[in-house]
């Protein structure tokens, strides 16, 4: 659609109105006083779900109606995931001025140059002192786990931040161009020069401009390298749905990027199954995905399969000659790293791209090196089973030698069990202190005997030995798994149950061609999020 040919300016800002007060009121008429048409972006009911897993305290079509009784707002548009970004809204609406409410780092460098290109406006909403508390927590959530957060200056912007988030987002060290800081501390955090920086990797840091005026420092950041960043400085109103945009440009990034790397994993694996006739079936979210998209589910990023025990073996045993010296790892629970513990999946991994991911934050500094950050696919391993209490006292058992397996961990976070009562939270802390004590080749050797008890045995059920431990009780039938059978998976076809449908019934899915709720559909693995996956 080509620009409008008249002198009419026609401005565009997105509202947080979860809360509609005079403040608002007021914002939105110095906006309405820099142009002709002020046209407001309301997130869509929908849209609020994913924003802040709640429903609206308003429908759209309320917020929408209260908005246009202003003399202020000229017109009132829905936003969504399809116009969240600015260059979709200015492909919808051609603006001529933009409000924002947040410097939201690299994408706000991406977006000013793109509207800027096109001739828009952009005027900031954000106040000239300390705002936007809700926004900067926003955007330490989604841009700090996993990176290291560093605060450039250490004045009184520098006092406020370690009083609000220095608690969840400890900075690794400040910055200061003034000299006679560096080599100092406050507030136990180390100053550096900026020249620090430049041993950075922009990928890996979250940055945070902890000054009043701190254009000429942003200046001398970004000449340095492309790093992500954001001021202390930010308007709630408009600023918190910026930061939501980023989330969601950063889910969508990392999923994609993900599916990509996962297809290279899911070729390679089933490539090598078919030349040494080896068995395995793709389960569990990634079935789902295979049959209700013919890929994985779009928010998903990893992949579940099945191997019985007797291919597995074969498997384990080749692994080293498949796979010696090139882009992929056979990694069993036993090569995490040095006397660590993570759980007892064996993995397949992609060694060649690295990609942000928290599949391994549990081992911490403890996994080794050239397995962080990387994706996988989960290999379940279909041990024999005879059922009944004899697999209950066996599983139970297996759940116990986890318990004092997580002694060996990079750390426990003990907030991940809160659904524990207070006597099971301490007996699993003993447990774990006890576990530390013993070497974790026993315990492995422990674990082994007991996954394998029935090994020997004709049986008629599976359980998945080295699954995810809450699960393990569960008895699967032999016969739905099969010989198995080829689908659609991408671009190529791979092998799932042959009652793939009963399989699913049988883990609990229910009717798994729906969709969970918006607010739910999150990647399982990267550093901030982790979504119902199916």
């Amino acid at each position: 659609m080509e620009k409008k040919m008249t002198d009419e300016k026609t401005g565009y800002l997105v509202c947080d109105l979860e809360t509609f007060d005079l403040a608002k009121i007021k914002c939105l008429e110095s906006c309405r006083s820099r142009c002709d048409k002020l046209i407001v972006g309301v997130p869509s009911d929908e849209l609020v779900v994913r924003m802040t897993d709640a429903q609206p305290q308003q429908s759209f079509e309320k917020k929408k109606e209260l908005l246009l009784l202003l003399k202020a707002v000229d017109e009132v548009v829905s936003v969504d995931v399809d116009n969240i970004t600015k260059a979709d809204s200015y492909e919808q609406l051609h603006y001529d001025i933009c409000f924002y409410g947040s410097e939201y780092g690299r994408y706000f460098q991406e977006d000013q140059k793109f509207l800027q290109d096109r001739g828009v406006e952009m005027v900031s909403l954000m106040p000239v002192t300390l705002g936007g508390p809700n926004s900067l927590r926003m955007a330490l959530e989604n841009g700090a786990p996993g990176k290291k957060v560093i605060l450039f200056g250490t004045g009184a912007y520098f006092d406020s931040y370690m009083k609000q988030y220095s608690s969840k987002y400890m900075p690794a060290y400040a910055v200061d161009n003034s000299c006679e800081k560096w080599g100092t501390k406050k507030d136990g955090v180390e100053i550096k020069s900026p020249s620090a920086l430049m041993d950075e990797d922009p990928q890996k840091v979250f940055i945070i401009l902890c000054c009043k005026n701190y254009g000429v420092v942003l200046e001398q950041l970004l000449e340095m390298k492309a790093f992500n960043y954001r001021p202390m400085r930010a308007d709630d109103m408009t600023g918190v749905f910026d930061e939501y945009a980023v989330t969601w440009r950063d889910d969508m990034a990392y999923v994609n990027r993900a599916h990509s790397l996962l297809k290279i994993l899911m070729k390679e694996f089933d490539a090598v199954c078919k030349k040494y006739h080896l068995r395995y079936y793709v389960i569990s979210g990634s079935l789902i995905g295979i049959v209700r998209h013919q890929a994985l589910i779009p928010w998903d990023d990893d992949i579940d399969v099945a191997m019985p025990r007797k291919d597995y073996e074969i498997l384990k045993q080749k692994a080293n000659e498949i796979w010696k010296d090139n882009d992929f790892l056979f990694l069993e629970y036993d090569q995490i790293g040095e006397d660590v513990f993570y759980d007892f999946m064996t993995r397949f991994v992609y060694l060649k791209e690295e990609i942000a991911t928290g599949i391994f934050r549990k081992a911490s500094d403890k996994a080794r090196e050239d397995i962080k950050n990387r994706m996988i696919i989960d290999i379940y391993v279909l041990d024999n089973t005879v059922g009944g209490w004899k697999h209950k006292l066996i599983t139970t058992m297996i759940k116990g030698v986890y318990a004092l397996g997580m002694g060996h961990r990079g750390y426990v976070d003990y907030a991940d069990y809160g659904r524990l009562s207070g006597v099971s939270l301490q007996v699993l802390r003993m447990v774990n202190g006890i576990g530390r004590m013993i070497p974790l080749k026993v315990l492995f050797a422990m674990y082994e005997k007991l996954r394998t008890y029935a090994d020997k045995k004709e049986t008629e059920y599976y359980f998945e030995s080295d699954g995810v431990i809450h699960y393990m009780p569960y008895l699967y039938e032999k016969k739905l798994y099969g010989d198995g059978t080829r689908l659609k998976m991408w671009d190529m076809d791979v092998m799932v149950p042959a009652d793939y449908d009963g399989l699913l019934k049988a883990k609990g899915y229910g009717d798994y061609m729906q969709f969970p709720p918006v607010n739910c559909r999150k990647p399982s693995h990267s550093p901030k999020t982790c979504g119902v996956i199916w």
